[in-house]
């Protein structure tokens, strides 16, 4: 019971800020409802789409990446990416994750390459209206980056990371279809802590230095 109460408190707090911040002021007052079994096979199709276009983001012969952000992500979308970077449309999360793929060496033709996986994402909680859906959960992923030497210009790898993240999205009903308008995503645990992340934050804010 007491876990049942907390986890509709993480819920009613990630819907209330998840709302603030897509601009739908009004839905934290709605009630939750149920998914229909059309609407749930979309979603699953969406999480597939995902996983299979987050982890082939880098491969020049596959155009997954671009077909989820494509298909699924309303164009004004705006949200966070694990870095800090805040992206205010569909194109520039495009843009910002081929940064970041740049940034971990997943673009490198020889080896060593980066590499990066989503291993799984767990959705946790659904916050359900007739044409809004907030979600959270959680995925679990890795990342080996390849930075150069700056002494001698040779390609270095660095540490192999395993780690967690907690996220939110929220999904609205355009034009018949489901797209995603806003989401966020953090550590939350694993091989990255704090000052880690900082780290990463601080190393790859070069890459947005100019816009």
């Amino acid at each position: 019971m007491l876990m049942s109460t907390l986890r509709k408190q993480v819920l009613g707090a990630a819907v209330a800020t998840a709302c603030l911040s897509s601009g739908l002021i009004g839905c934290a007052q709605s009630q939750s409802g149920s998914l229909r079994a059309e609407d749930t096979k979309v979603l699953g199709e969406i999480r597939e789409a995902y996983l299979k276009g987050m982890n082939s983001a880098a491969d020049p012969a596959t155009h997954q990446f671009s077909d989820f952000v494509d298909r699924y992500m309303a164009p004004d979308f705006q949200g966070t990416v694990l870095t800090g970077q805040h992206v205010k449309s569909a194109q520039e999360f495009k843009a910002c994750m081929g940064k970041l793929s740049a940034f971990i060496g997943l673009d490198r033709t020889a080896e060593p390459k980066g590499k990066y996986e989503v291993k799984d994402v767990d959705v946790q909680s659904r916050y359900v209206t007739s044409d809004m859906i907030v979600s959270v959960g959680a995925t679990k992923e890795f990342v080996r980056a390849v930075f150069m030497n700056p002494g001698t210009r040779q390609p270095m790898p660095g540490q192999a990371l395993n780690y967690k993240t907690a996220w939110t999205i929220v999904m609205k009903r355009i034009g018949g279809e489901w797209k995603i308008v806003w989401g966020d995503i953090k550590v939350a645990g694993g091989d990255i802590d704090d000052a880690k992340m900082e780290e990463i934050k601080k190393a790859s804010a070069a890459l947005f230095a100019g816009g």
